[in-house]
């Protein structure tokens, strides 16, 4: 085996792995993903439609990721009581769209009050939390009947930790209702909806899109 080889055994090692863990919740109209329903609705729609193909980037984040989860969970499991990992979830919109998928870690505390924790890796801790991530922990919450819940980030390069509690609202489910049904009225049309992150300038969307081809952002 020369350095190309094992090169080439480890991309192919991810690529076979990350679609593994995605076969568990295969992109299918009507059941769409809780942890993209916040991102750019334009990468949604190809998503759904033709299908992710994931970057090497992507795939870097997938695998730290990963490990970054486990060991957020052994750790918590020696100070306090975690009732669950990795638990599959269901959240029905109405007849036809439902959002489907796993929390990472499901807490109580001494007193019995249950918490969702999303954990997210990332190399740079925002100062408030993402609206993608804290509208995923507000569809776990909705899914699981829980009231509150936690989006834990963690600096994979020097260790720092912050959470940031959110509470479930009616607020954040007539904003979950809503965007699941137009997501899924423009999945099932196959009509392209409106260029989101380029309208809304969040350029970085675009700039790391795996469809910024198919989009052509401004066009």
């Amino acid at each position: 085996m020369d350095e190309k080889e094992l090169e080439t055994a480890l991309r192919n090692g991810l690529l076979d792995k990350w679609g593994f863990e995605n076969s568990h919740h295969l992109a299918r109209p009507g059941v769409y993903y809780p942890s993209y329903l916040g991102m750019c609705i334009r990468k949604q729609f190809y998503i759904y439609t033709i299908g992710e193909k994931p970057s090497p980037e992507t795939l870097a984040i997938f695998a730290t990721g990963e490990g970054v989860h486990e060991a957020v969970a052994g750790a918590l499991k020696r100070s306090i009581k975690v009732e669950g990992t990795e638990m599959i979830t269901r959240l029905k919109v109405n007849e036809e769209v439902a959002l489907s998928g796993r929390i990472d870690l499901l807490i109580s505390d001494q007193l019995g009050e249950k918490y969702v924790v999303e954990v997210k890796s990332t190399s740079s801790i925002p100062e408030i939390p993402r609206y993608s991530h804290i509208m995923q922990l507000e569809i776990y919450l909705l899914a699981m009947g829980i009231n509150t819940g936690f989006v834990l980030y963690w600096n994979k390069g020097n260790g720092e930790i912050k959470a940031f509690k959110a509470t479930k609202s009616d607020e954040w489910k007539n904003k979950i209702m809503e965007r699941s049904i137009m997501l899924d009225y423009f999945v099932r049309t196959g009509q392209a909806p409106p260029q989101e992150a380029y309208i809304e300038g969040r350029n970085w969307e675009c700039d790391a899109c795996s469809f910024l081809d198919s989009c052509k952002p401004g066009q």
